[in-house]
């Protein structure tokens, strides 16, 4: 069995999305309800591409919705709502469900 390698590329990135996920999960810095979440969306973004989706429709979307969840994030690290280290895990969390 041949695979293409866009295919190929497409399991070595969610296997190593997972592992590194589980790798925190174990470790207790992601709450259950954010691992839920992160887990749908993975599943979810194994489907999320062309033909199915056109990128083009959810450019506008994106790019304010980022910096939204960055400023978020930076605001809640800073108040001292969470740490800095749980607001980097949660942004890299948002940009890898993102992509």
């Amino acid at each position: 069995m041949l695979w293409k390698l866009q295919t190929l590329q497409k399991v070595g990135t969610f296997a190593l999305v997972i592992i590194a996920f589980t790798a925190l999960w174990l470790g207790g810095a992601v709450a259950p309800m954010i691992a839920v979440l992160c887990v749908a969306v993975g599943t979810l973004g194994w489907f999320w591409e062309p033909p199915r989706i056109q990128f083009q429709r959810y450019e506008g979307i994106w790019r304010p919705l980022t910096v939204m969840v960055l400023m978020v994030l930076s605001l809640a690290a800073t108040l001292g709502y969470v740490g800095f280290f749980d607001a980097a895990i949660g942004l890299v969390l948002y940009l890898t469900g993102s992509k």
